[in-house]
């Protein structure tokens, strides 16, 4: 068994192990793997030479508060059926992830198959994503219908540059590589969009996929850059209703949309058990570690009285090799210029933790006080009043799916 970086001759390894899991079974699928790992950094798992497993990071920002951070994204975790239970998995997405780590890159994300995996490598669980299925002739979205433009997997590198361009709120995720937008579009073959223009420029758009002729419609990219804008895509998702009877969506960061709806609960119980069924999920499925302790503390400005505490961290990263990983002793300061430096206080108060929990704290995940009862995090209960209004931050909202 050998790790290493992804070569070129790795590809119809990759490409049948894909097939093989179900990931790319169609031909357009297994081209655009090509692309997939044009603008990633790859590292591959070999057993007898061929590669039987594989993790991707893509390049981009995740927004805190205001503030672009580098974002180092896990795209893909795979295994082959051939390379199971062999420490592949774990093995290629600590190679990426200490990459990430050398390059001065700020956070990393991934989407996880189940909670607990990844905690392996430090990451932690972020906030619930809010996923709504509703009849869109509910839609009560107070904006006039235009006709859209019509959008293809051949339009990728505009739906590219206005995703990269959309409003992002707290914890939007940006991935830069335009190759990433061409393939997971070329992969979609239900898919298609819609969209509207300011003179040659894209400025909204839905990109979404339906199964049957009347749905569900499940709209898998939204890209705005005003809120009027959103009110403009909901209301064109409302006039499909004509045809389409459910619609299955994120709820955006900038609005409730049980206010857009009209009777959201009797929608409930009247669709119940039908292929139809208006309902509201709210999942937990992507989760973010701190990279660079230094950059990510520096970003968060408090206008409050000043904060000193001790950091005992650990960082289950350190165990893949010498070098990687945060774990240590750390003095840190919130304050209007907040900052970290190595050493304890011996004034100072003292918080033990993970950095998966403490990079959930420091996005507003979950309050101190909160991580203290379910994750690794244990502070004195003044310390943790005190972390409690210092990171009363909205609760991040990556706006894809990754």
């Amino acid at each position: 068994m050998t790790i290493r970086a992804y070569q070129e001759s790795d590809l119809p390894h990759i490409q049948r192990m894909w097939k093989e899991i179900g990931w790319a079974t169609g031909p357009e699928e297994q081209a655009a793997m090509e692309w997939y790992v044009d603008e990633a950094d790859v590292a591959v798992g070999l057993i007898n030479g061929e590669a039987e497993a594989l993790a991707a990071v893509h390049n981009g920002t995740i927004r805190y508060l205001d503030t672009d951070l580098d974002l180092a994204c896990v795209t893909a975790v795979t295994t082959s059926l051939v390379g199971r239970k062999q420490g592949l998995a774990t093995g290629t997405t600590a190679r990426v992830v200490a990459n990430a780590l050398d390059r001065g890159i700020h956070v990393a994300a991934l989407g996880m198959f189940e909670q607990g995996f990844y905690d392996r490598l430090g990451f932690g669980t972020s906030a619930y994503t809010n996923q709504m299925i509703f009849d869109p002739s509910s839609l009560t979205v107070d904006a006039p219908y235009r006709t859209p433009t019509r959008l293809g997997a051949e339009d990728w590198e505009e739906i590219h540059a206005a995703h990269l361009r959309r409003k992002r709120s707290h914890g939007g995720v940006a991935l830069t590589p335009p190759t990433y937008t061409k393939a997971e579009l070329a992969t979609d073959s239900d898919g298609a969009g819609w969209g509207y223009y300011e003179g040659d420029r894209l400025t909204h758009f839905i990109w979404a996929v339906k199964r049957e002729y009347s749905g569900p419609l499940a709209i898998t990219l939204m890209s705005y850059e005003t809120p009027e804008q959103i009110l403009e895509l909901l209301a064109l998702v409302r006039e499909f209703g004509d045809q389409i009877r459910s619609v299955k969506m994120v709820e955006p960061p900038e609005i409730q949309l049980h206010d857009l709806l009209r009777h959201p609960i009797r929608q409930r119980i009247q669709t119940a058990k039908s292929p139809h069924e208006a309902r509201h999920q709210a999942l937990a499925w992507w989760q973010l570690r701190i990279l660079d302790l230094d950059h990510v503390v520096s970003q968060r400005s408090w206008d409050g009285d000043e904060i000193t505490f001790n950091l005992d961290l650990a960082d289950p990263l350190n165990s893949y090799g010498d070098g990687i990983g945060l774990s240590g002793q750390y003095r840190v300061t919130i304050a209007k210029n907040s900052h970290v430096e190595p050493g304890p206080d011996p004034s100072a108060p003292t918080m033990t933790a993970s950095i998966n929990a403490l990079s959930r704290m420091w996005f507003g995940v979950h309050p101190a006080s909160s991580l203290a009862l379910t994750d690794r995090l244990q502070a004195p209960s003044a310390l943790l009043a005190r972390l409690d209004e210092a990171f009363l931050l909205p609760s991040p909202h990556p706006g894809m799916f990754f």
